[in-house]
């Protein structure tokens, strides 16, 4: 039987290795240089305080759907060790190190040139749908980002437990893990089958609440009623927006367009166009040489992330159909985030980019379509904000209601609104309420609003029925009140330890399983 012939790739010269690594410390520094300095991240969607409390809300126990889970649980396990906003500074640049680093080894396992491999490394850590989900807070969803192109090269080279191993970091938000799971089972040249079962079992925190939420509803031990959404609006409000007079199709083909508008800095326009010269040379390249075998599921769901986000567009009715009828189908509102599905395909496609004169045009096009993304990090510069000051007689775990507290405020020190502090440090009940541009898109949850009508009555013993044990005054921290709370949580902190436990060692187990499980021999 013929021996398959090995193709040696040939070492690069010292100055390319020397530019290809000033590249690589020029990408990360960006990061290491916003980052640094003291104070807390917070900005949007993001506040991640030093110390925040482990309360229900961490543990997807509360009404609201588990969307900071498990995060928010890590993080305040890991604020009881040491400040959490260090600790995901760490993650978030070891995480952008990797992405540079998948870029670098997948175009070497492509022997890709050496433009070629710098666009690689660019293209995975930096892109608008990266930069965009950075302005606007959500930094556990840009860690999945970055971490994809990493999975994507780890299943391909058969680094199954290093695969594995990636999957904790990327599942750290629902949206991030079910991104992360599917390019992990796509990815996969071996043990696809575990790989699906850890990658379903990571989604554990947030799904089993969610379901138990569902399937019990008519139990009033454990509900206290139905959020009002309105779905159409969420899909106009949170579909794509075009940042370009061009249109919304350029647009996405430039990786760009979430729907908040605010984040766009001006002459975005000229970013698109860039955009699009880049895509058109991946695609071209892309078609001269076709993808192989292993690597087609990557290309298909880069496909299935771009129709998606197309479609909310396309067809609002269609999406609104799934959004409101898919069990969780909550997760898909927000469309724009699946092209971030495509972001291991354009890496890979651009390890493909041939000759060096158009690897040059096409680096130099990715760099173009980053119009405006230095203002869009600067949401990830520590700032120093005022936090209230808990009565030491308050338990961090017992539910409390904060009069007139807004799930969102804007502090002098941030400049931008952010997550009010209160909820990070407290089991209190929140409002729920989303409106964007002006339009209600989810109402007020029941709880909220009983327990609202209850304090505005003086209704002192309902907010106890309702579970809240104290009422606190959200602008001076005093203790307005203190009920007999009769309704426990309306799912038990247990089940939340329990579900988080099973996050943490689902890896290390399977890991452990496979370790001691003997090798079959071939012959």
């Amino acid at each position: 039987m013929p021996r398959k012939q090995v193709v040696s790739q040939r070492p690069r010269s010292w100055p390319a290795n020397t530019f290809l690594i000033a590249w690589a410390v020029l990408l990360l520094g960006v990061l290491i240089a916003t980052l640094w300095g003291p104070g807390i991240l917070a900005g949007r969607d993001m506040l991640v305080l030093d110390h925040p409390a482990l309360n229900n809300a961490a543990l997807g126990l509360t009404e609201l759907p588990g969307r900071a889970t498990p995060q928010d649980g890590v993080l305040a396990i890991i604020g009881k060790l040491l400040p959490a906003s260090w600790a995901i500074r760490a993650l978030l640049i070891s995480s952008a190190a990797g992405a540079i680093s998948a870029g670098f080894l997948l175009a070497r396992r492509q022997q890709a040139n050496l433009f070629a491999t710098a666009l690689a490394m660019l293209v995975a850590c930096w892109a608008p749908a990266i930069t965009e989900r950075i302005a606007q807070g959500q930094w556990s969803l840009v860690v999945a980002a970055w971490l994809l192109p990493l999975l994507v090269w780890a299943g391909l080279t058969q680094k199954t437990y290093l695969q594995w191993g990636l999957l904790i970091p990327a599942s750290l938000s629902p949206t991030g893990a079910i991104l992360a799971g599917l390019i992990a089972i796509a990815a996969a040249k071996e043990k696809r089958l575990s790989t699906t079962i850890i990658a379903i079992m990571l989604c554990t925190p947030w799904a089993i609440p969610g379901l138990l939420a569902v399937f019990l509803k008519d139990s009033a031990a454990i509900n206290f009623g139905t959020t009002v959404v309105d779905n159409a609006a969420a899909v106009m409000a949170f579909g794509p927006h075009a940042e370009s007079p061009l249109g919304i199709f350029p647009t996405l083909l430039s990786s760009g367009g979430i729907w908040n508008a605010q984040l766009i800095s001006p002459g975005r326009e000229y970013g698109v166009l860039a955009g699009c010269l880049l895509a058109a040379i991946l695609i071209w390249s892309g078609l001269r040489y076709l993808p192989k075998g292993p690597e087609w599921p990557i290309f298909a769901l880069g496909i299935l992330g771009f129709a998606m986000t197309l479609t909310s567009w396309l067809s609002p009715e269609i999406y609104e159909w799934a959004v409101a009828e898919i069990p969780g189908g909550g997760l898909l509102r927000d469309a724009h985030k699946f092209l971030l599905l495509a972001s291991p395909a354009a890496v890979l496609l651009a390890t493909r980019v041939r000759p060096n004169w158009l690897a040059v045009i096409a680096l130099s096009a990715a760099l173009g379509n980053l119009w405006g993304a230095s203002a869009q990090l600067q949401v990830l510069k520590p700032v120093h904000i005022s936090l209230p000051e808990i009565p030491a007689e308050i338990n961090t775990t017992e539910t409390v209601f904060l009069p007139k507290a807004n799930t969102l405020i804007t502090m002098p020190e941030a400049k931008i609104p952010l997550v009010n502090p209160w909820f990070k440090m407290l089991s209190a009940v929140e409002p729920g309420t989303l409106v964007v541009d002006g339009i209600t898109i989810d109402e007020p949850t029941p709880r909220w609003s009983a327990a609202n009508q209850a304090w505005s009555e003086g209704d002192i013993s309902r907010l106890g029925r309702l579970g809240i044990s104290a009422v606190i005054d959200p602008e001076t921290g005093s203790i307005l009140a203190r009920p007999d709370a009769t309704q426990k949580a309306h799912l038990p902190r247990i089940l939340g330890y329990i579900l988080l436990a099973i996050w943490a060692s689902i890896v290390p187990l399977f890991i452990l399983i496979s370790l001691k499980r003997p090798r079959r021999r071939h012959r």
